[in-house]
């Protein structure tokens, strides 16, 4: 009984380090294909609650154009970059990579 046993057992390894490695793979494949929100700030002006509480249809809030747009991603920036258009579509060229710093909590909306 023992020599089938270590045959058993390695088999076993074997099919875990091969299991391990589909299992990263379609975990890998899985996050990847995972859907997150993408946001271009634009503008954020800022208002009193009166004003806010005044709104009605057609009213106008005026903005002053940003030097660079944020991308964020999941409400975190991720990407700056310029405002345009491309193939007749409003659209936004990354200039820079924005890095996490560690330890900061995302920003909240």
């Amino acid at each position: 009984i023992e020599p089938i046993r270590e045959q058993r057992s390695m088999g076993i390894q074997s099919d875990r380090t091969d299991r391990d490695e589909r299992w990263v793979a379609n975990l890998r494949n899985h996050i990847e294909s995972a859907d997150v929100e993408v946001r271009g700030v634009l503008a954020q002006p800022r208002i009193t609650l009166a004003q806010l509480l005044a709104l009605s249809g057609d009213d106008i809030v005026p903005i002053q154009w940003p030097p660079k747009v944020e991308l964020r991603v999941e409400n975190v920036t991720r990407f700056t970059g310029d405002f345009g258009l491309s193939q007749g579509q409003n659209a936004v060229l990354i200039r820079d990579v924005v890095r996490p710093q560690s330890g900061t909590a995302p920003a909240s909306e």
